[in-house]
């Protein structure tokens, strides 16, 4: 097992391994914390039990990281020491990488308080040095490390039609199929990030048949239409080479802002006119409950 935490604002960063050879930050228990849920009911006179109106998740329990600093003299364990206290202020929200065999998955967090140093001589020496730190984790779910890119062809690769003029023939691109099927095997929604590159017309981005972001506007073919559907974080922004415009007053009224549903998901893309976009990319990250 590997844990990395990075301070965002810094980018500075400590490793904490199962296994330490000589010096480093040897982990000696990790708990991933859990997630609660809270249930909105209502009781009636004489009801048996209550009726369940809507559930939500809590924050996640804190998560728990108890280690021990290992160095070959006070002078290195000062050095390891001041780079913790550097990377889990409290002031700063982290991320938590998790490394073990085949899972990679990432947390955002903020440290709960500065880190709790031992005062047992035992583990509070020119050696070695106990510590532990607990983190508030405001969005409960574990996360893929890396996000998942998919691309919604718009021109597939040229085909050869045969001349009689000519051997070789002449390479053509045509039309890619404007939808594409994707599975989200997280345990909840996995939100968006949409690019869809000019040119296009009033371009409209559609889940299962029913929900669809639309967005009035017309792209030149050096302009990105910019979506990110993330609760409490959504954008929807037109990019161009130098500069870019807030476009949140063009989406249509009708519009709804979704993500990837649990499974199978139908994603597919129209545009008004005869345009057709250079390219419709799609980026996500699974959400786990749990490592």
């Amino acid at each position: 097992m590997r844990i990395e935490i990075i301070n965002s604002r810094t980018n500075n960063s400590i490793t904490l391994e199962s296994y330490v050879y000589t010096s480093g930050i040897l982990i000696t228990y990790f708990n991933p914390g859990n997630v609660e849920g809270i249930f909105n009911k209502v009781k009636g006179v004489g009801q048996n039990g209550a009726t369940l109106l809507s559930t939500t998740l809590e924050e996640r329990t804190p998560p728990e990281i108890q280690a021990v600093i290992l160095a070959d003299d006070r002078t290195e364990l000062s050095v390891l020491k001041k780079n913790i206290d550097d990377v889990l202020n409290p002031l700063d929200e982290l991320i938590i990488k998790y490394y073990d065999e085949e899972i990679n998955k990432e947390i955002e967090c903020s440290a709960e308080s500065t880190p709790k140093y031992s005062t047992d001589y035992k583990v509070n020496n020119d050696f070695a040095l106990a510590f532990s730190a607990s983190f508030e984790c405001f969005k409960p779910f574990w996360t893929d490390q890396e996000e998942t890119v998919l691309n919604v062809e718009t021109w597939q690769d040229g085909f050869e039609f045969e001349f009689q003029l000519t051997t070789d023939g002449v390479e053509f691109a045509r039309k890619g199929p404007n939808e594409i099927e994707i599975i989200n095997d997280g345990n909840v929604e996995a939100p968006l990030e949409i690019f869809f590159k000019g040119p296009a017309l009033n371009p409209s981005i559609t889940l299962n048949d029913d929900r669809f972001i639309k967005v009035n506007r017309s792209l030149l073919d050096d302009e990105t239409l910019y979506i990110r559907t993330m609760f409490g974080n959504k954008a929807v922004q037109v990019i161009k080479e130098n500069s870019t415009e807030q476009a949140y007053h063009y989406i249509d009224i009708n519009s709804s802002f979704f993500s990837l549903g649990t499974g199978l998901n139908k994603i597919s893309y129209t545009t008004d006119g005869n345009f057709l976009p250079q390219s419709v990319i799609l980026k996500y990250k699974r959400h786990y409950f749990s490592l």
